[in-house]
């Protein structure tokens, strides 16, 4: 059984889509089993966390080695940023899963982004990777794949998630939708879970948050990523499920 994949970019509401699949009882969740890899591995491709020694647990394929092992026991889901797989993109890695795909309105994304991260990269703006990622998927499965918009996920995800697990293969299950606020320890990896606050005091989606109109053109780094990112938004946006 192929671990199923979801693939985003920062700010977009994933680790709610995260917390509802832990919800279910029936899938084993990975919280972006990949992001280390990318920050603290012998393989890293940032210097962000450069003052952290490097990790060989956490190289690539020790962690898809990993990945790979648990799914034998039954279904596997991961949410990751498309960025950290950078490194190992290509038909071969790709293959190894069921690939969707999760993205949100780069004009709300990016504001968003810059609050908690006025450094971004942007490969760490997420959507040149998932850009790519999309068009690997498609040619390994001969068919477009699953895109959400984080949009339409919050207004209705009853539609929505129901709509996922249809393409997915996975049983709906409208109870997940709802969960308890508590702190989750497995959320923690990247600077104490400080980015999932909002996910940790919550019960299910929230209405989705929109920034002012024209404020990721009023910040130079938000516009030049826009300018990059939006077309590749809306190139993917065109396969989303609307229910």
């Amino acid at each position: 059984m192929k671990p199923l994949a979801l693939w985003a970019c920062p700010r977009s509401v994933s680790t709610a889509f995260e917390v509802m699949m832990m919800q279910r009882g029936d899938v084993t969740v990975l919280h972006e089993p990949f992001g280390p890899s990318y920050y603290y591995s012998e393989d890293r491709q940032s210097s962000r966390k450069g003052d952290i020694r490097p990790m060989p647990e956490h190289n690539y394929s020790t962690v898809l080695d990993g990945i790979l092992e648990k799914s034998k026991s039954g279904q596997v889901f991961f949410k990751e940023m498309g960025y950290s797989v950078l490194p190992r993109l290509g038909g071969g890695f790709v293959s190894a899963f069921t690939n969707t795909f999760l993205i949100r309105d780069p004009g709300d994304l990016l504001p968003s982004l810059y609050k908690k991260w006025p450094d971004f990269t942007l490969d760490e703006a997420g959507y040149t990777a998932l850009g790519r990622l999309f068009d690997l998927a498609w040619a390994v499965a001969d068919r477009p794949p699953v895109v959400i918009d984080a949009d339409d996920l919050c207004r209705r995800p009853d539609e929505i998630v129901k709509a996922y697990c249809r393409e997915t293969g996975l049983p709906f299950r409208p109870e997940a939708l709802h969960w308890e606020a508590k702190p989750r320890p497995q959320l923690a990896w990247w600077e104490s879970g400080s980015w999932h606050q909002t996910v940790q005091t919550s019960s299910g989606f929230l209405p989705p948050e929109k920034s002012p109109e024209g404020a990721v053109l009023a910040i130079p780094a938000t516009k030049a990523a826009y300018d990059v990112c939006r077309p590749i938004y809306d190139r993917l946006r065109a396969h989303r499920l609307t229910g």
